[in-house]
């Protein structure tokens, strides 16, 4: 049965259950594992987390003559966040239809809830990518070889390279590596990194992506393949992929959403107005004389700390 929430319009769980896992245009869609969730009571203040400043703390922590301890005024730094209302509606209009039939309500709820996942996936790899968050050598590094330069290159040890960065100036480990689909093709034919699979008679696209991270000393391979239709509205359409291929991210992402462990990026999530990732409700509209589908969700994302993070320019 339906649920209702205030009056504003009846919540479908059904149809949020059919929704759940699907990923839209068959890709994977990595916002929530880049910038995973954290749930939040407000709609906009700070978060505490964990940040490169109080993580490596060393205090004097012996006993005072006095017989007091040392106080850890704080582990966890103050972050300010917003998170925003976002949603799209549909109509199914009355003179449209005769009946109203569950694969017609899914169409619709896949439609809007693939348009929501695509902005958001763009908004996070907007934010991991942000040329101008991460700059000088300590974020940085333009690699000597270009990543197309198959011969030559050097993938791993750009990445081995840009690990030490992030544990040089933070003290964390990076577990991921994030790059263009384009870029995962230029380590399929990398010389070099095909010398690493000489073991392997033929190897395939599989077992690269398998034995990359390895290589790389890194928990996940994450191949952004999505794009999206840059254009504006109305004018011709022009396909561009969500990610750039000139630079690859070398990065702590965080695991569960937790605030209290090391991550590049969250997302804080209004839960008191969005309890789960995408909310689909549907109500009557006088006005356009019809019933009306939303998803919605509300949630922000948020760049915890940069030095968790280090960028290369490979082409």
């Amino acid at each position: 049965m339906p649920l209702y929430n205030s009056g504003l319009g009846t919540q479908r769980p059904e149809l949020a259950d059919a929704l759940y896992g699907y990923q839209p245009d068959d890709v994977t869609y990595w916002a929530d594992v880049i910038a995973p969730r954290t749930p939040v009571s407000e709609s906009s203040g700070n978060l505490e987390v964990v940040t490169r400043a109080t993580m490596l703390q060393t205090i004097n922590d012996a006993r005072t003559p006095t017989g007091e301890y040392i106080e850890l005024d704080a582990y966890l730094n103050k972050v300010a966040f917003t998170t925003t209302d976002r949603g799209m509606t549909h109509t199914l209009k009355d003179g449209d239809r005769t009946t109203i039939q569950l694969n017609r309500e899914l169409m619709t709820m896949r439609l809007l809830k693939g348009t929501l996942m695509r902005n958001r996936e763009k908004r996070v790899l907007d934010a991991i990518f942000a040329t101008g968050t991460w700059t000088g050598a300590d974020l940085y590094t333009d690699v000597a070889t270009t990543w197309a330069t198959s011969p030559t290159c050097d993938p791993v040890a750009d990445v081995i390279a840009a690990k030490k960065k992030v544990r040089d100036n933070s003290g964390v480990n990076p577990n991921a590596v994030i790059m263009s689909a384009l870029n995962f093709d230029y380590c399929l034919i990398s010389t070099k990194i095909r010398g690493f699979l000489a073991g392997i008679k033929t190897p395939s696209a599989a077992d690269v992506a398998a034995e990359l991270p390895r290589l790389m000393g890194v928990e996940k391979l994450i191949v952004v393949d999505g794009v999206y239709n840059s254009a504006a509205e109305g004018l011709p359409v022009v396909i561009a992929p969500l990610v750039s291929n000139s630079y690859v991210q070398v990065a702590r992402i965080g695991t569960g959403g937790d605030p209290s462990s090391p991550a590049v990026m969250l997302s804080p999530e209004f839960t008191e107005d969005s309890s789960n990732p995408y909310v689909v409700e549907s109500y009557v509209s006088n006005e356009k004389r019809g019933l009306v589908y939303r998803v919605r969700n509300h949630v922000g994302e948020t760049v915890i700390d940069k030095y968790f993070a280090h960028m290369l320019k490979v082409d």
